[in-house]
């Protein structure tokens, strides 16, 4: 049982702070901060910072294993599974997407989240040959042998097409959170680290708007990252616990904008592998389409009544 109410609190919340800017009475939402002060109010919030170091946090009853865990290294040996790994080809290993391009023996699998990893990692052949047997058998049998074929064409391009479009949506999600919140994070920790760390270019209300969702996404990643290594529930939460520690209350603004760097980089990396299984995974299915294409197409042409 944890020895601290805001210890119990981080692990009902997977580490996330649930508090907004409202709950800083010292930061003026319309006015410029830098990311290293705005998350040591933050740290503040959560209670005393006093002998905080990078691998102890007594408030937040952590241990140098917790943090440990937090390191991104560790983090990315559970989103990233090379064929040597004995995690590979187990039939336990969950959520990874193993696509490769040709002649590539070497690239790692991508764990992905739980949401999307079946409409990336489903071979759009198995796909259509399920959507094709499951639409026959619901047709009558007496049925026009011709108006069947055709209807069972259609709903294999029609699956094909939807696995597409969930792939660019998603796509389209990643790359919009790169922009919009990654690079600008990034930029903001390389000004605090600069010999200008006190230059400020976001309002508070705009930083800590990018602020909460990079922490969000960051903390998801890491139960993600979990599915497939042999940490217990208790080390999980301790995991998130820490990081909340490196990100809010360790040390000075640049200590705490270091480790912001070192995240993002660690998330915009999972990012890019990301993208690249679904480029893989939408040439395979616009392959597939081909086969499917003529059914769609008659579909677009049927002769108008007179």
């Amino acid at each position: 049982m944890p020895l601290f109410p805001v210890a119990s609190e981080l692990n009902d919340s997977r580490g996330v702070i649930g508090a907004d800017i409202v709950a800083l009475p010292t930061v003026d939402p319309e006015k410029k901060i830098t990311l290293g002060r705005l998350t040591g109010y933050y740290g503040d919030l959560l209670g005393s910072r006093h002998a905080v170091t990078q691998d102890h946090d007594s408030l937040l009853e952590l241990e140098t294993t917790d943090f440990e865990l937090a390191e991104p290294k560790k983090i990315e040996s559970g989103l990233y599974i090379y064929p040597d790994d004995p995690r590979y080809n187990h039939p336990s290993t969950e959520q990874l997407v193993r696509l490769r391009a040709k002649g590539d023996w070497f690239s790692p699998g991508v764990v992905f989240p739980s949401q999307h990893y079946a409409t990336v990692a489903r071979s759009p052949a198995n796909l259509a040959e399920h959507v094709m047997n499951k639409t026959r058998k619901a047709k009558d049998d007496k049925a026009d042998r011709v108006v069947i074929d055709a209807s069972v064409g259609r709903s294999a391009g029609h699956a094909l097409k939807s696995k597409m479009s969930a792939m660019n949506s998603y796509e389209n999600e990643l790359l919009s959170i790169r922009s919009s919140v990654l690079i600008p994070l990034y930029r903001e920790t390389l000004r605090n680290l600069s010999n200008r760390p006190w230059d400020a270019r976001f309002k508070a209300k705009n930083l800590d708007k990018k602020r909460k969702i990079f922490d969000e996404m960051l903390h998801d990643t890491v139960e993600t990252s979990t599915i497939n290594q042999d940490i217990s529930i208790t080390a999980i939460n301790g995991l998130h616990r820490a990081i909340t520690s490196q990100l809010y209350r360790y040390g000075s603004n640049q200590n705490r904008s270091q480790r912001w760097k070192d995240y993002i980089l660690l998330y915009g990396t999972y990012t890019k592998s990301q993208c690249e299984k679904i480029q893989l995974s939408k040439q395979r299915t616009a392959d597939e389409l081909k086969f499917y294409e003529q059914f769609l197409d008659n579909q677009l042409t049927k002769p108008t009544s007179v």
